[in-house]
This record gives structure tokens, C-alpha cells and sequence, in this order.
């Protein structure tokens, strides 16, 4: 099945979650240059890549000449397709999805989406690092924390706006800071003068029991998996305040002015990149446990240490410093 019109240089696949695939970008910004891709990944990611002016063509992972890679057979057309790259650039765990791509393909490097969890290193770095070893890039290429997607219209930076976008959840509810914490913090920057809207997940209806509960208006609640419609509405935002999670690493994507609040995660794996991201708490109060066996702790000290007037400094100290 025919996908690419133009032929790209090389086939980029990854399968992994928004903010893995964030990640990867400031490494692949380097890979691309002089190169022209076409990017493999889960389709409602598809709107962040397309921004990238290197990558030609973005595929959906379930796409059939994607999937006819496992299947024991595959037509003509598709393995004269996935031949014409240069080489494919696989990011995955799974040996076996390395084993099927090199029967079809004599250039196929596979990377780890994320580093080993005992490795402090932040991901993107780790990707570098990565790209280094399997000779795709110069060693003397340097991670720059400055990459930044933004908007054409970019009407934040050109108006008096004071919305404030918060996201209370993330991939993994132990991730989030307690609910009540963010809504104290919405009501607080009311106070000074700030318009607050939630950004709410498809899965995340608990979240927005509570927002109704405590009597929050409709009108301020975007609950959407479209990434698409976020990024629409982070041009007309001028902060944003959210857990460690996918949206986050939009947000600081497209240059949003971002306080991340960090609990059991690690933030020196994980901080999203970009000049205008503040992290809470700056050093983790307690050893960071989501990736590790211990991840099941009750005490919550990690987030117990982090106060709605902590969160409240940070912003207001970052609008001082600029």
C-alpha cells in the first residue's frame, strides 16, 4: 500500500506515548539536518510532527504496511517501500520488533525510547547519546534545552492575556499532585486577577466530577484527546501548570510558559525541555519511585512537600525575572 509521494532518506518508528515521543525530538532535530524523514507513531500524535519541516510524510502506527511487518507474509509494494529509505530508525524495548525489520531492511537501528531506570540521565540526552553510538550523529553535537515549536500566530506574546491553563492529571493518577491542591491554586490566581481553564483528559471524568462538584464553570473545561485543539489553545494562553505528563511536554514544546510539579517521577529524567520550564520541587524531597518496585509508598511526601503557595512563587517569581 502506497504511502510516501516523495521519497524521504529514512523511516523514523516510534510507538511510545506522547511525552516519549517528545522527547526524542531535540536529538532528532540534528539527525534531520541535511535529511528528510518520514515519522512512524500513534496518529493523534501526528499534529506535533507535522511541525517538524523535515519530516515528509507522518504514518499511523496501525497503518497495514506497518502492521504487515509481523504478519508472515508481506506484498511486493510494501517491502519495495520500506526498501526505499536509507535506513530505518526504530525506538523500542523489543527485540523481536528489531528482528522482523532487519528481514526486510539491511539498516535498521533500534534505540531504547527511555534510559535504563537506574541511569540519571534525562531521556533526551540519553537519546543523543544513543544516536552517537549508532554513528548517526557527530559526537561533537551538543543537547541544547531550546527547542521550541511554536505557533505562527502566537497571541499570547502579543496580547495582555493572563489565562492560566492547568492540567490536572497525567498518564498515571499516582503522578498528579492531590486535585484539591490545583483547585486551591485556580482559586488563588483568580484572586490576582488571572482567567483559569482545565485541560482534562478523555479518561479522566473523576477529574471532571470534581470541577463540577466545586461548582466550576463548563465553560472553563476542555476535556480532549485531540492534541490538535490543545496546541489551538495554547496559543492563547500565557501559562501553564501541570503534573509530569505528556501535556506538559507539549506545552513546553510550544514555548509555554510551564511550572511542571514533579511527585514519584524524576524530573532529571524527565523535565520537559525548554528555556520557559520551571520545575517543583527543584531537588525531589524523597527518592523518586515510579519507575521502581517501590512505587506503591503511602506517605506521599514528595507531593505532601509541595504547597499551593510554592507553586504560586514559582510563577510569579519567573514573571519578576522576565
Amino acid at each position: 500500500m502506497k504511502i510516501a509521494h516523495v521519497p524521504a532518506d529514512g523511516l523514523i518508528i516510534h510507538s511510545g506515548a506522547l511525552g516519549d515521543v517528545i522527547c526524542t525530538l531535540p536529538a532528532i532535530r540534528y539527525l534531520s539536518a541535511g535529511l528528510t524523514f518520514d515519522f512512524c507513531c500513534q496518529k493523534h500524535i501526528s499534529p506535533v510532527i507535522r511541525l517538524f519541516p523535515t519530516i515528509q510524510n507522518v504514518i499511523d502506527i496501525q497503518h497495514p504496511s506497518m502492521t504487515s511487518v509481523f504478519m508472515t507474509e508481506m506484498d511486493n509494494q510494501t517491502k519495495k517501500w520500506f526498501s526505499s529509505y536509507a535506513f530505518i530508525l526504530l525506538f523500542s524495548f523489543s527485540n523481536d520488533w528489531e528482528t522482523r525489520f532487519q528481514r526486510i531492511h539491511p539498516r535498521v537501528y533500534r534505540i531504547s525510547p527511555r534510559p535504563p531506570k537506574e541511569q540519571l540521565i534525562h531521556t533526551s540526552e540519553f537519546i543523543l547519546v544513543s544516536l552517537k553510538n549508532n554513528h548517526l550523529l557527530s559526537p561533537d553535537i551538543r543537547l541544547l534545552n531550546d527547542l521550541i515549536l511554536q505557533k505562527k500566530t502566537n497571541c499570547y506574546k502579543n496580547t495582555s492575556t493572563s489565562l492560566v491553563l492547568i492540567h490536572p492529571g497525567s498518564g498515571s493518577a499516582f503522578k498528579n499532585w492531590p486535585f484539591d491542591c490545583f483547585f486551591s491554586l485556580a482559586k488563588k490566581l483568580r484572586q490576582k486577577g488571572h482567567s483559569v481553564k482545565w485541560l482534562i483528559g478523555p479518561s479522566e471524568d473523576h477529574q471532571l466530577h470534581q470541577l463540577y462538584h466545586y461548582g466550576e464553570s463548563i465553560d472553563n473545561v476542555l476535556q480532549t484527546d485531540q492534541v490538535k485543539a490543545i496546541m489551538d489553545i495554547f496559543d492563547f494562553a500565557r501559562y501553564y501548570i501541570g503534573n509530569d505528563s505528556g501535556i506538559s511536554h507539549l506545552a513546553a514544546l510550544m514555548g509555554m510558559d510551564s511550572t511542571i510539579i514533579f511527585g514519584p517521577s524524576d524530573a532529571r529524567r524527565w523535565k520537559p525541555m525548554g528555556p520557559k520550564v520551571n520545575v517543583i520541587p527543584e531537588k525531589p524531597f524523597c527518592p523518586p519511585c515510579f519507575e521502581t518496585s517501590n512505587r506503591h509508598c503511602t506517605h506521599r511526601n514528595c507531593f505532601n512537600e509541595v504547597s499551593v503557595e510554592n507553586v504560586l512563587d514559582s510563577i510569579f517569581q519567573k514573571r519578576t525575572h522576565r
